[in-house]
């Protein structure tokens, strides 16, 4: 037996079918929604062992969440299974948008797509001095490569084969270093400046120096300002002592397409951690 209900709409007093329970227990209704004045929550909920909470739309149809209005909240496009939030025509598996970006660039095999017209981002939220992670995976490997936030250290770890390759702490950068003491270092390896090109060329490593406060603005540089340093030192046993010192100074007046420079030679004598003067090469050569 099943059974049957039936409604008469306005202008109407034909009854129309608004609902069905079947025999086998299943229940069919046209429309659920809120009415005015009534207390409207709805609650779908499963138990048992087969207590689950299925949503079929069937022969291909779309499911929408709306916010009580036109603006569709969520939408599950049945024909190419893909989730929209705030998306009426979600491109991937998982479409999400703030505002239409106006671009429509999509690289393959992508299945989280966030879109907005203005800034965009992702925040991972966690409570203090706990970790976050952003983890790669494939199929020979579990979470072999990724990005690692350290809360309580306040480091952002770059991590390959489950080891850190790279972090950023205090505002420097370490390779193979956890707590980088310099802008940028290299720990227990070397650091290299290669070039393969077909021509004479080859790459620099560049010092530059300007008086000017401002990144990127000029004030002329002064007799006797130091335009690049390079530094070596060993460990005394507390702490790491200067050996030796290769530092470029002006050595002159400089001008606009003038630079008198003089390139300046130190080493450490026994017995002392501070570097003497042992070699100049003049402005003249």
């Amino acid at each position: 037996t099943q059974m049957n209900f039936y409604t008469t709409p306005d202008g109407s007093e034909t009854p129309a079918l608004n609902g069905r329970i079947e025999p086998n227990g299943d229940f069919g209704v046209r429309k659920i929604k809120g009415i005015a004045g009534v207390a409207s929550d709805l609650h779908v909920s499963g138990s048992g062992v087969s207590g689950d909470v299925k949503i079929n739309n069937g022969d291909g149809r779309d499911v929408f969440i709306y916010n009580g209005s036109s603006t569709i909240i969520l939408k599950a496009d049945a024909d190419v299974a893909r989730v929209g939030i705030l998306e009426d025509t979600p491109e991937c598996a998982l479409h999400i948008t703030g505002g239409n970006s106006g671009q429509t660039a999509l690289r393959n095999g992508t299945n989280l797509l966030i879109e907005d017209s203005d800034e965009n981002g992702i925040c991972l939220r966690s409570a203090a001095s706990k970790e976050q992670h952003v983890y790669f995976a494939n199929s020979s490997e579990n979470a072999n490569a990724g990005m690692q936030f350290q809360g309580s250290a306040n480091r952002l770890n770059l991590l390959a084969n489950a080891v850190t390759i790279a972090s950023l702490h205090g505002g420097n950068f370490g390779v193979g270093a956890s707590s980088p003491v310099h802008k940028f270092q290299v720990q227990d390896g070397d650091a290299a400046v290669v070039t393969n090109s077909a021509d004479d060329s080859a790459k620099k490593f560049v010092f530059t120096k300007s008086r000017n406060a401002t990144d990127g603005d000029h004030t002329i540089v002064q007799d006797d300002d130091s335009l690049g340093i390079i530094d070596f030192k060993g460990s005394d046993g507390n702490s790491f002592a200067l050996g030796a010192r290769i530092m470029a100074k002006v050595n002159g007046t400089p001008g606009d397409g003038d630079m008198p420079t003089e390139l300046i030679l130190m080493t450490t004598p026994d017995g002392s951690e501070t570097p003497a003067l042992n070699g100049r090469i003049e402005p003249n050569g």
